[in-house]
């Protein structure tokens, strides 16, 4: 089909769609401007150095006055009109785009012809930017963008709900479940009651002693117990890694290992230890190196480790250069995700379809971190780290660090690929030792001293530009008002105070739906890393802006709120079946219950660890990398080490091209995006993991040997065996059935039969299932 008959179809089935101003105008905005922009404007605009061939489309006067070649457009006469012909591509002297690879569409052209046809209208206020908001306006009203309501705890009408409530939370809770002829739930078994806290504040099974507690409905004493434990900021730290995408790789084509991550992992698990206010959190990890630490060497060490949250960004190619706009869109996607539970990479593109984030809000976010310097662990060709940042505020280590770095960044620049062991890269080596020798590294951020701002990338393409915007917030939230940045600075200071602040309704909330969903399984809001337009809803909006206010009050601490959940009824209730519930709620949205959970990869493996004997509670420090100069990475053979080990899983090497083995198959968090809601899957390869691997056998082996340890006849260690796996003694015909499982192994030796029954009470529901 020729160019002409398309044209002729596609106007005959769109002519209805332009008849009113408004058509006409909606027309113009988002189909005629967008192909200006995206196949026109790099050349012919304002924007660009000089407009070739004294051309520019970005007006439309600029087209009616033409350039060079004549008149670009005749309203109402296509055929008269240069840039139509141009479009058409039927003289080769003067087709547009010149590239055959950048030519528009047929559809594009037709679009056009019809527009010039029509008159080549242009409103008043158009102007050729990204789209107009249209979805987002409405966007405006929605939930998460409003203030925090004043909320009225309710009064439950039913005394025996009122009885139930121990609470605030459970008279929000309570007062939606009165309308249903629904029981209040029993409290869960001191049993369950002590494993569910255990786990949930500490990541591990209990000890005999929480056990003796629980028994005597000291939960109050546990949950404080377990709070103060070292083994807390380990669990709690977990969730906070999955959310900021932790990851000891960069995941670029050859995963460069990256030893200084360890230390902003350590730092996540010490700041949820001390209960670090999580606005002060929020802060330190988008602008640590930024905030005033006065001389207090160990808060400025702090700070500046902080910001790997930024710089653990993913890398993607062996092209620095082009590698940067990637590593920007995924420190802007981490940053919107983790701490505002937005997805902002739609507006990247153009404006945000479903929310009110124009392109140039996230354009203005673009610009802070296009302001600092990135360090990079390695690459093919250039097996070295490089832009590492100091971790002491000492000037003189300070600049002699930078002079380095500049040094080292432009002959890699230069060199291209280089050998460790001879000419440059010995040099460069070298010189990265004595950086090693002046100070502790980390793999945080560095501010240039060049912040500005950026233009659109039209379409995403950043060698396509659009209008300059200033670095700025979220207009919906800050009614478009722009930072006070100083001069030369990135402006991730004034950023991180916005994001932070107690004024700020998405922040808060954020938080405190992630919390609630650690500890229920759903949040309150179903979607935790999305809680726009197209996120899900809360079931609770009430409670939720509750939890907030209180949180806010209590200066953002993380125990406050863990514990004020932890005391409900809510949370302490038993498991119950679907049929005691509402008829219409077999989802348990209205949390009638608490749900059942299987442990999470690292809780299921730690617990193996401690019924085997064999997990050590120490940190264990940085893994062991290849030292400087020693590195060999290719896309070909990238880095793959696990250096299993056995400390908590928290202290396992994170890869992101490959993950752990067991932690991948249990559903660990995937390094290479933000996680808000871990998923749980149930397959096969699972079950034979468990029955199959060396490793599995070697906790079956180990444990079998303290279950022999313990006793001296099969009925005692029968005992030990439930006591040591499950924290309880067996019942009468859990006894009876493994002591006629043991007769039924006569012939094989002692070591043998414990074995096997230490592999089966490791690969049981109880084992890894909580109530």
């Amino acid at each position: 089909m020729d160019i002409q008959r398309s044209i002729a179809l596609f106007l005959g089935s769109a002519s209805f769609v332009l008849g009113s101003a408004s058509d006409r105008d909606q027309f113009f905005i988002e189909t005629i401007a967008p192909i200006l922009q995206t196949a026109c404007y790099d050349c012919h605009s304002h924007v660009g150095e000089e407009a070739k061939g004294g051309l520019v489309v970005d007006s439309l006067a600029g087209l009616l006055k033409g350039g060079d070649s004549g008149t670009a457009i005749v309203p109402g006469d296509p055929k008269a009109s240069g840039l139509i012909k141009a479009v058409s591509r039927k003289d080769k002297e003067t087709q547009m785009p010149p590239k055959d690879s950048s030519a528009l569409s047929k559809e594009e052209v037709a679009h056009l012809t019809k527009w010039v046809a029509d008159g080549a209208h242009w409103p008043e206020s158009a102007r050729t930017a990204p789209e107009p908001l249209s979805e987002a306006e409405k966007g405006a009203s929605h939930w998460a963008y409003q203030p925090l309501a004043k909320v009225e705890v309710p009064k439950l009408k039913s005394p025996v709900w009122e009885q139930w409530a121990r609470t605030d939370i459970d008279r929000f809770i309570a007062s939606k479940l009165e309308e249903y002829s629904v029981d209040p739930g029993q409290k869960a078994k001191p049993h369950e009651l002590v494993r569910r806290l255990s786990y949930g504040l500490t990541g591990l099974p209990p000890t005999e002693a929480e056990m003796e507690l629980g028994q005597q409905n000291q939960e109050a004493a546990l949950i404080e117990q377990y709070l103060a434990s070292p083994e807390y900021g380990r669990k709690w730290g977990r969730h906070w890694l999955d959310v900021a995408r932790y990851s000891d790789t960069a995941g670029d084509n050859a995963d460069f290992p990256i030893p200084q991550m360890s230390l902003y992992r350590d730092y996540v698990i010490r700041a949820f230890n001390e209960d670090l206010p999580f606005d002060e959190f929020i802060k330190e990890q988008l602008a640590g190196d930024l905030m005033d630490s006065g001389e207090d060497e160990d808060l400025y060490r702090r700070r500046v480790i902080a910001t790997s949250f930024i710089a653990n960004s993913v890398r993607f190619c062996d092209d620095l250069k082009n590698d940067i706009p990637l590593v920007i869109g995924d420190t802007i996607d981490a940053m919107g995700q983790a701490f505002l539970g937005m997805q902002m990479s739609c507006a990247k593109c153009h404006n945000h379809k479903f929310d009110p984030i124009p392109a140039s809000d996230y354009y203005g976010f673009y610009g802070y971190f296009d302001s600092i310097r990135y360090p990079y662990a390695g690459r093919e060709g250039r097996q070295v780290p490089f832009n590492l940042v100091p971790t002491t505020s000492d000037p003189a280590i300070n600049e002699r660090v930078d002079e380095i770095n500049k040094s080292v960044y432009e002959r890699i620049l230069e060199a291209g690929r280089i050998s460790l062991t001879k000419g440059v890269g010995k040099e460069i080596v070298e010189d990265l030792k004595e950086q090693e020798s002046l100070a502790e590294l980390a793999f945080g951020v560095r501010e240039t001293g060049k912040g500005h701002d950026v233009p659109i990338h039209l379409k995403g393409n950043p060698k396509r530009r659009g209008p300059v915007v200033p670095r700025g917030f979220l207009t919906v939230i800050s009614g478009g008002k722009t930072p006070q940045i100083p001069e030369g600075e990135s402006g991730r200071l004034q950023l991180a105070e916005w994001i932070a602040s107690d004024e700020n309704p998405l922040t808060a909330r954020v938080i405190v739906n992630r919390v609630w969903g650690w500890h229920f399984g759903p949040a309150l809001a179903a979607t935790p890393n999305n809680v726009g337009m197209s996120g899900a809803l809360p079931t609770h909006p009430e409670l939720l802006d509750y939890l907030t206010g209180v949180f806010i009050e209590s200066g953002w601490s993380i125990k406050a709120l863990n514990r004020m959940i932890l005391q409900s009824a809510t949370y302490q209730q038993a498991w119950r079946p679907d049929e005691e519930g509402p008829v219409t709620d077999t989802a348990n949205t209205l949390w009638w219950r608490f749900d059942r959970r299987r442990l999470t990869a690292e809780e299921l493996r730690d617990s193996a660890l401690t019924v085997a004997g064999q997990l050590d509670l120490k940190n264990p420090g940085r893994h062991p990398f290849p030292k400087l100069g020693e590195a060999n990475f290719t896309q070909h053979k990238p880095f793959e080490d696990s250096f299993e080990h056995n400390f908590r899983s928290i202290f396992l090497m994170t890869s992101r091209i490959r993950q752990q083995e067991f932690l991948s198959l249990f559903d660990a968090a995937d390094p290479t995006q933000s996680t808000g809601m871990r998923r749980t899957s149930t397959v096969p390869v699972q079950a034979l993991y468990l029955l199959n691997n060396p490793r599995m056998h070697s906790f079956a082996d180990d444990f079998a040997k303290r279950i022999m340890a313990a006793g001296e006849n099969d009925s005692e260690r029968v005992a030990a065996a439930y006591r040591l796996a499950y924290l309880r003694d067996p019942n009468e015909d859990e006894r009876n059935f493994l002591t006629k499982s043991l007769q039924e192994l006569e012939g094989e030796s002692e070591a043998a039969k414990w074995q096997t029954v230490a592999q089966a009470l490791l690969l049981s529901n109880e084992f890894a299932y909580l109530e």
